[in-house]
């Protein structure tokens, strides 16, 4: 048996069951230490150029499309590669990055950065497998409804820059919060139709807890956030519907302490398994209550199929998914203009 941060090979990529990627970032690393140690030996620029183009980009861009390594593991990883080809090349190795991975037209090398790669392959495995049925259309679903559930907000889909940042802050590290950071780093809109994947709201006037948290009460701090989003998955809530008591049309205490919260309604989705601690309790009933506190104008009840009736009693079953649109296709656009590699290019740069 093997821990689940345990790296083995899958065709071609060193990744762990839990997502762990040490060991792939600790080969692409060597490979570029090697590839730059060969690149040394070499006579010419042209050789430079032709090693560059024939073997740097094919060699360490080929797992990317799939790689969650962050900005840093990725400058890391080509900095002893650039730096020999840019000897090559006639240049000191110092040059500023910026000119070295700008596009020609604007008066850049031209060269390719590996955090370009990977967030443009991230961008056209997302449009392609959402826009096609293939064997990974199912899994994409999943786990941009995980995201959402852990997000707990509509807002991650939405292109809101400044509180996505915050967002992410607060989520498990996947593929898809890799991506999410690449795109609101360089500001590129997304159109995924955003009713897909987070849980419908379940009465007229409901909105998502998270919205309330983000919005209203934005001098909470990165710990205080996961605080709040921890005990929220705890108790299987995304909306103020769901912290609602139904005679009183107010915050349900049973549900700010972890002590009566066992007696709360329970939810037909899938939820991830989180611990709370007692300091989460603390500042979920904080926060909870200076929401109630302005947020009083509570809407007709209409009770979705998400949810059972009878809000004490057992769900009669547990379902993964809702309904969702397949007819929709997603548009990545940058100034209007849909993307392509020479206008991410021009975006990054």
């Amino acid at each position: 048996m093997k821990l689940p941060d345990t790296c083995e090979r899958y065709l071609g990529v060193r990744v762990g069951i839990s997502g762990c990627m040490d060991s792939e970032y600790d080969y692409r690393l060597q490979q570029s230490q090697r590839f730059a140690a060969e690149v040394y030996k070499l006579t010419s620029r042209l050789e430079g150029a032709i090693v560059y183009r024939a073997y740097y980009l094919s060699k360490l861009s080929y797992s990317l499309p799939v790689t969650t390594f962050t900005t840093t593991q990725l400058k890391h990883i080509e900095s002893p590669a650039i730096q020999a080809i840019l000897v090559k090349l006639g240049y000191n190795r110092h040059f500023p990055r910026v000119v070295v991975f700008g596009p020609n037209a604007g008066g850049g090398l031209g060269l390719q950065s590996l955090q370009f790669i990977q967030g443009y392959q991230h961008i056209k495995n997302l449009i392609r497998v959402l826009n096609n049925e293939t064997k990974d259309t199912p899994l994409l679903h999943i786990l941009l409804r995980y995201t959402a559930i852990e997000a707990g907000t509509n807002m991650i889909f939405d292109n809101a820059y400044m509180q996505v940042k915050r967002i992410l802050q607060y989520l498990t590290p996947t593929w898809a919060t890799t991506l999410w950071s690449f795109l609101v780093k360089y500001k590129i809109d997304t159109n995924l139709n955003t009713g897909t994947f987070s849980p419908p709201l379940q009465r007229e006037c409901d909105e998502y807890i998270m919205d309330q948290i983000l919005t209203r009460r934005p001098n909470y701090s990165t710990s205080d956030f996961r605080s709040i989003n921890r005990v929220r998955l705890y108790l299987n809530v995304y909306s103020l519907a769901c912290v609602t008591d139904r005679s009183t049309h107010n915050l349900d205490r049973r549900l700010i302490t972890k002590r009566t919260a066992g007696v709360a309604r329970r939810s037909m989705l899938s939820w991830p398994k989180v611990v709370s601690k007692a300091y989460d309790w603390t500042i979920w009933s904080k926060a909870m209550l200076e929401v109630f506190e302005i947020y009083t104008q509570m809407g007709p009840w209409i009770c979705t199929h998400q949810y059972w009736p009878l809000w004490q009693a057992p769900p009669p079953r547990v379902t993964d998914t809702w309904q969702h649109d397949l007819t929709w296709r997603a548009k990545i656009l940058i100034d209007g203009r849909i993307i392509d590699m020479c206008v991410l290019q021009e975006a990054v740069h």
